[in-house]
């Protein structure tokens, strides 16, 4: 459809997701731009994630927070708000990608680390959506994990 915002085309959200999974994986293998890969495999986590839910399913991060809370219980700690787990769990992932003010100019983090962790969730989340078959940048991931 043309109109003032130029030749619109409609895609769609699940293909974006596998596309930013695939170049996040495609980069993890290669070792480089371990910041863009960290993005990129955070917006799949999402994106995928949130088809996990429309599913009916847990998402790997619901995953996580629930770990969170039955530490919390556990441990007869005094649970924290969701919002603050979330904000902990996220921390790596949104911190390279916003910039709060002038005393948020760095960040501190284990980027191997947190880059695998989101690419784990991306795949947990991924395989959890019917009819999906690995790519062969999934395999190549595999095989690197291998090595």
């Amino acid at each position: 459809m043309q109109d003032i915002r130029g030749d619109l085309k409609t895609y769609n959200k699940q293909d974006i997701a596998i596309e930013y999974l695939n170049l996040a994986l495609a980069e993890y293998v290669k070792g480089t731009n371990m910041f863009a890969t960290l993005n990129l495999a955070g917006a799949a986590e999402e994106m995928l994630g949130k088809i996990v839910r429309q599913n009916g399913d847990k998402s790997a991060h619901d995953k996580v927070v629930e770990m969170f809370v039955s530490w919390y219980e556990i441990a007869k700690k005094n649970m924290p708000k969701r919002n603050n787990i979330n904000s902990f769990i996220l921390k790596a992932k949104n911190g390279v990608k916003h910039l709060d003010g002038e005393n948020d100019l760095t960040i501190e983090l284990d980027l191997e680390k947190e880059v695998k962790e989101t690419i784990r969730k991306a795949i947990e989340n991924y395989n959890k959506i019917p009819s999906l078959t690995y790519t062969k940048e999934m395999l190549a991931y595999h095989q690197h994990q291998k090595t």
